[in-house]
């Protein structure tokens, strides 16, 4: 993605919760947002990294995750969510913004240190 569409969208929503699912979320702003998409033909796919069971999101592992999320009361965007933002973002053919025109570390005075 160009920095100007990830600047405008303003990142992945800044929820404080497990980030199951932001992604997809993304990716539905992106698209509402104007963002151009490119189907990339072999040899040039990307295809994402198999997280191992209970780490990240895998069809084995999904119950395993789950219980583990909610043992520790975490909570997660769920794909009902997804699905239904999607789909308002398409009938408004526009991007929903999570985050504040302050996010990321822009309220952060950060120290720079070069490593020599």
């Amino acid at each position: 993605m160009a920095r100007e569409h990830w600047l405008d969208l303003r990142g992945y929503p800044e929820f404080d919760m497990y980030s199951m699912n932001l992604d997809s979320v993304f990716l539905a702003a992106a698209q509402n947002g104007g963002a151009p998409e490119e189907v990339l033909e072999d040899p040039m796919r990307i295809y994402h990294i198999e997280h191992g069971a209970g780490s990240g999101w895998t069809p084995e592992g999904q119950s395993k995750l789950f219980e583990r999320l909610s043992a520790r009361g975490v909570s997660w965007v769920d794909n009902e969510d997804v699905l239904l933002w999607t789909a308002q973002m398409g009938r408004l053919n526009s991007p929903m913004i999570f985050n504040h025109e302050d996010w990321g570390l822009s309220g952060f005075d950060l120290k720079e240190t070069v490593l020599r």
